[in-house]
């Protein structure tokens, strides 16, 4: 998955990854420069 939103992100495409407040992918997709917005 983040491999994906990764490659998504170097285009035109917008795209946001939606996750759990704190998940680990969360973290590793915002560390990665792939926009990220949290749930509760």
């Amino acid at each position: 998955m983040l491999y994906l939103l990764e490659e998504v992100s170097n285009t035109e495409i917008h795209s946001v990854l939606i996750r759990p407040e704190h998940s680990a992918m969360g973290k590793a997709a915002r560390e990665a420069g792939v926009e990220v917005e949290a749930i509760p």
